[in-house]
């Protein structure tokens, strides 16, 4: 299956996130670390391995942040690339369920549909475009208060709608009230849905 698991540390002002996604049907996996504090992210480092019969393929990209925009630095082994996107008028979204809850929330502070920035992951052997920027329009709206139970307890959340980029109209995500996603139900194209509860809820 696809398993993700993070580990958050609080450093003076700064929080530092490390988090790893194994999805091993397909043999990928991806490493996502960041630094943020309360105006944002300052940097992020993400690290894609897919492993095939025989072979691996490993890509890295590093997202350094300031008041013009956003500057990343990939390679693929072969070629350093320097990205550059000019403005700030977009939500950064590190690909990783632990970042949800705050992109949604910020989403719904916007009041309408807003530029997010994501890592490009849609084809695991497109390593030229693996990780780069790419923006879509995405929307949110708070539906109301709502509980998901876990490990025997409810535990308090808020409901939302999330939709733009991959997740169709309809897609819900509850997130408690330090920003942790602790369920969503994603509805795809196909009309497919993946419906998923955390596992393990334990805020220190």
């Amino acid at each position: 299956g696809i398993t993700e698991s993070w580990e958050i540390t609080q450093r003076g002002q700064e929080y530092h996130i490390d988090c790893v996604r194994h999805a091993t049907p397909i043999g990928v996996t991806l490493r996502v670390r960041s630094v943020q504090s309360a105006s944002g992210f300052s940097r992020c480092m993400l690290h894609w391995m897919h492993e095939k019969a025989g072979y691996s393929i490993e890509v890295s990209a590093d997202y350094c942040f300031d008041a013009s925009g956003v500057t990343g630095f990939g390679h693929d082994g072969n070629e350093e690339v320097e990205l550059r996107e000019p403005g700030t008028d977009f939500i950064f979204s590190p690909l990783m369920r632990i970042y949800n809850g705050t992109v949604i929330k910020s989403l719904v502070t916007a009041g309408e549909p807003t530029r997010v920035l994501v890592p490009w992951i849609k084809v695991a052997d497109k390593t030229e475009c693996l990780l780069r920027p790419e923006f879509s329009q995405r929307q949110a709206q708070l539906l109301g208060e709502d509980s998901v139970r876990i490990s025997n307890q409810d535990i308090p959340c808020q409901q939302y709608d999330y939709s733009g980029g991959e997740y169709q109209p309809g897609t819900r995500f509850w997130i408690d009230e330090n920003g942790v996603m602790l369920r969503y139900r994603w509805l795809q194209e196909n009309s497919a849905q993946w419906d998923i509860t955390l596992d393990d809820y334990c805020i220190d």
